[in-house]
């Protein structure tokens, strides 16, 4: 019934409405209670009230907040409810309607700083400072002037916002990389390309850049490398071929005087890698095939049509879908640091929303060549001397069935599994990933790590020769 519907809805504003009462009359009990009786409805708040008040403070839609602060004796961490309300400069004013004799506040003086939660939004904040009213009012807005004036408010606590960067030392160790591995660039066929050289030694190997496209992307893993092998880290060019980004990676090694190459390739560059092999299996020494998969042909349709309604969707969506699609490799996986996750995140997208529609257009327009550029299957390379290796994680969003396709692709691959990572085992498990590709390229069997139990050793590696073996 109509009526009936409504009347939860007036208990709810009853409680409320009466709730708001006696907090007002109990505030402005305040001013007139004697140092005693107000530490006694202190003592009182901090058994009864508190606890109660956590249920809803620091939420979204609550006027109360919480600080999370470290006892000075203890060490143990506390959570109190406060009123804490954002001010210009970073800043938050706390009234202290019980004065300055709380524990809370004499631990975040003691420790110099807090953590508050509120409106669902969690920051650091630092550089505590007792102020008075006079300090306190020009930095708040109207209503909270009036209402604690009027309840005679006199001491108010400051906090300044602290802001952490996780990302800082990528960031630094992107700057250091950069200052050191200038890029360099030539020409193929009318197109430019840039690309990275760097190291020393005989033999060569080309790093393929996955969905950031951009040779750079590689700065955590190329100088494992540079010590012994003359490293190449190509930036795809804005091509719409497969043929010209093919040809466009050889004309990159002629541009060095490389004649052969082993080939890493992770993520989309290990298709980039297949359809490369297959096209010019003469500049391939070995292939690395890291977190990827078969070109799926069988997705050329729905490709297709994806393809003939992009230039109807808003450039602001097809960067935001790239953007989501990359995020789900590393962003929020276990395992994966926490810097790793923020600087990638915002590394890939100052590269994403720099690009043009037409650019967006031109890489899906690349994906669906590529895939129509070769046929994949366990024959098709029985004339290549090169050996494979396939390094896979257990929990990639790469299915078990598209790493199984993958290995019937490349029967005589040497496969290596590492448990526990997921799409980027360079972020999560970095050691482990780095030492089985060394392992593999000095031409030995990748040995799982010490702590592996017996099954994980038994199903890390399927073993094939490596000396003379075929792809």
């Amino acid at each position: 019934m109509p009526g009936r519907s409504r009347d939860p809805v007036r208990a709810v504003l009853w409680v409320l409405a009466s709730y708001a009462a006696l907090l007002a009359l109990f505030l402005r009990a305040l001013r007139s209670l004697r140092a005693t009786t107000r530490d006694g409805v202190r003592i009182f708040n901090k058994y009864v009230l508190n606890p109660a008040m956590m249920k809803l403070a620091g939420r979204r839609y609550w006027y109360a907040a919480v600080i999370r602060h470290r006892g000075r004796r203890s060490g143990r961490e506390y959570a109190t409810p406060v009123v804490a309300v954002p001010v210009a400069g970073d800043a938050f004013v706390i009234p202290l309607p019980y004065g300055e004799g709380v524990d809370w506040l004499k631990n975040v003086l003691a420790a110099g700083g807090a953590v508050i939660e509120s409106k669902g939004k969690t920051c650091d904040v630092a550089l505590p400072e007792v102020i008075d009213a006079e300090e306190a009012f020009p930095l708040l807005d109207e209503r909270h002037r009036r209402v604690w004036r009027r309840f005679g408010i006199e001491r108010y606590l400051s906090l300044k916002r602290v802001y952490h960067d996780p990302a800082a030392p990528r960031w630094e160790e992107l700057r250091k990389f950069r200052a050191t591995h200038p890029p360099k660039h030539t020409i193929v066929n009318g197109v430019g390309w840039e690309y990275i050289a760097c190291g020393e030694g005989e033999e060569a190997i080309v790093i393929l850049p996955g969905g950031a496209m951009v040779g750079e992307a590689g700065f955590t893993r190329i100088p494992a490398f540079e010590g012994r092998y003359r490293v190449i880290a190509p930036s795809y060019a804005s091509v719409s071929t497969a043929n010209e980004l093919l040809d466009g990676l050889a004309g990159v090694l002629d541009a060095e005087g490389v004649r052969e190459a082993h080939v890493l390739g992770p993520s989309y560059g290990g298709m980039v890698a297949q359809c490369f092999v297959r096209r010019h299996p003469e500049r391939v020494r070995t292939l690395i095939l890291a977190n990827t998969l078969v070109p799926p042909r069988r997705m050329l349709r729905l490709a297709r049509l994806f393809l003939a309604l992009l230039p109807l969707v808003p450039v602001g969506w097809l960067r935001a879908l790239r953007e989501r699609g990359l995020l789900r490799a590393f962003y929020g996986v276990p395992g994966v640091p926490p810097e790793d996750q923020a600087f990638w995140r915002d590394y890939q997208h100052g590269l994403i929303w720099r690009m043009s529609k037409a650019e967006l257009i031109c890489l899906y327009r690349l994906g669906i060549d590529l895939m129509e550029s070769s046929e994949f299957g366990p024959g098709d390379l029985a004339g290549w001397p090169g050996r494979i290796f396939i390094l896979e994680s257990e929990e990639d969003p790469v299915t078990p069935e598209q790493r199984a396709e993958l290995r019937r692709c490349y029967p005589n691959a040497s496969v290596y599994t590492i448990h526990g990572a997921g799409h980027t085992p360079w972020m999560s498990h970095k050691e482990e990933y780095l030492s089985a590709i060394k392992e593999f390229l000095a031409g030995r069997v990748p040995e799982p790590p010490s702590g592996a139990s017996l099954e994980q050793r038994l199903q890390a590696l399927r073993r094939a020769p490596l000396q003379g073996d075929r792809g």
